[in-house]
């Protein structure tokens, strides 16, 4: 971490076991690192990063934040658990990542509960970046400005939360161009020329209406 030093770095990625898939009691994913040190595993990485790097921001990244689901609820509220947790046992967490993998036409952002659950991240003394921000428009029409206007309309519900906390700091897309999303294992899919519209620019690197949602909630931000 010295020798490149960076704003921020995601210490532990996905610890918890996402949204509906709760496997174990204790709510943690199963992992090879679990298997080794037990929960602990996350103390350890957090204080490793701090003795590697005592400026950088160190981050603790998942997904599942921002929909309505009763899912969603119990994923909040172990988060929350988690983040109290080494807090209290003074580890040196600095942020919580918010992955953003958000759905144009099926479980949509819940806007209140999300708000909610920031508010909460933000009286912890804790700031609030989004690591992987991207929209799927998977279950959408062909036509391709109908989803593209899904999808900008989407992330902009979902940023007029995120940028409105005090404690968010920054914002990161899950790659930039739709050239570099292809539909997973969708052979039919590839055959038929559809192509995913997750991202700010299409496969040629045309901004999109995604681009311009961005765009107009950071100005709305500054302003």
């Amino acid at each position: 971490l010295k020798r490149y030093p960076m704003a921020s770095v995601d210490v532990v990625h996905e610890a918890l076991a996402p949204p509906g898939e709760e496997v174990r009691a204790d709510g943690f994913r199963p992992s090879p690192w679990l298997d080794a040190f037990g929960p602990g595993y996350i103390d350890l990485a957090f204080h490793a990063a701090r003795a590697a790097d005592a400026k950088v921001r160190l981050v603790y990244n998942d997904w599942g934040f921002e929909q309505v689901a009763a899912e969603n609820d119990r994923f909040r509220a172990r988060t929350l658990r988690l983040l109290d947790g080494l807090l209290k046992r003074r580890v040196p967490i600095d942020a919580l990542g918010i992955q953003g993998h958000l759905s144009a036409f099926g479980n949509r952002v819940d806007q209140r509960k999300l708000a909610a659950f920031l508010h909460e991240i933000e009286t912890r003394g804790l700031r609030i970046l989004v690591t992987e921000l991207d929209v799927d428009d998977t279950g959408g029409p062909s036509d391709i400005a109908a989803r593209d206007r899904a999808v900008a309309d989407e992330a902009r519900r979902f940023l007029d939360v995120v940028l409105a906390s005090s404690a968010t700091r920054a914002v990161l897309t899950w790659s930039l161009s739709d050239r570099y999303v292809d539909p997973p294992d969708e052979w039919k899919l590839k055959l038929m020329g559809w192509r995913f519209r997750k991202t700010p620019y299409d496969a040629a690197m045309r901004k999109k209406p995604l681009w311009q949602a961005l765009a107009q909630s950071f100005a709305a931000r500054r302003a």
